[in-house]
């Protein structure tokens, strides 16, 4: 199913700045327009991905898309919303989906501020297979805000986070599909954003000291700068 009008409408140009449940407040978020035949999501979407059968899926902070009570989490079946396993929920309340990803094998990998997935603990980090929720081991240790899913199925997730599943790290970690791993020391002092290269290489981006690099290559073996950057900080990396 190609995007209706309708949908490619509720579609607005966001600043780089990330809406977290925890901050103070959002900047430049996405909304459902008013007027729309159907209504969306009410709050702020952060991300949206098209899922296989051409469903639109959105992740955000809102509570209700149409007259459903998703939890941050939703489906657009073409006719109206749908929810998806009851949602991202943090201590009683809708939590906050910063990203999430389809896997090779169709399952969702999900990332934000939450700890419950339709009513299963979890730790910023849910798996839905299509049927229920799970955690990867023992979640992340706070908030997570982007992610990535190498050529090997394996996703990279970055975020306010030092441990995922007891694994020390600096912010980033990497899912295997049964247990969190961390790499050596990025050289970031803020880890802001993760792309995958065409190469297949992960590429983070963020904050450094001035004269080191702001975005920096994993090849699998070490790191390496990518030079010609001249700044102190990146918000997003491609």
């Amino acid at each position: 199913m190609s995007m209706s009008p309708t949908l490619v409408r509720a579609l607005l140009s966001a600043c780089g700045a990330l809406f977290l449940a925890l901050s103070s407040g959002a900047q430049c978020q996405l909304d459902w327009q008013p007027g729309l035949a159907t209504p969306g999501p009410l709050g702020p979407v952060l991300t949206l991905r098209e899922a296989a059968n051409g469903d639109l899926i959105a992740g955000g902070f809102f509570r209700v898309a149409g007259s459903r009570v998703v939890n941050s989490l939703a489906r657009w079946d073409g006719t109206e919303w749908q929810d998806i396993g009851g949602g991202l929920s943090r201590y009683g309340t809708a939590g906050a989906v910063q990203d999430f990803a389809i896997l090779p094998n169709g399952d969702l990998f999900v990332v934000g501020s939450f700890s419950g997935a339709g009513g299963v603990p979890v730790g910023n980090a849910a798996i839905w297979n299509g049927t229920s929720w799970s955690s990867p081991g023992n979640g992340l240790g706070s908030y997570a805000t982007d992610l990535a899913v190498l050529p090997n199925g394996s996703v990279a997730v970055i975020g306010n986070f030092d441990l995922a599943s007891g694994v020390a790290n600096d912010g980033l970690a990497i899912w295997d599909g049964s247990s969190w791993s961390a790499l050596p020391s990025s050289g970031l002092s803020w880890i802001r954003a993760v792309a995958v290269a065409a190469n297949g290489d992960l590429l983070v981006g963020g904050n450094a000291a001035p004269g080191s690099p702001v975005v920096v290559r994993w090849n699998g073996t070490s790191w390496s700068g990518l030079a010609g950057i001249s700044t102190t900080s990146i918000f997003e990396v491609a």
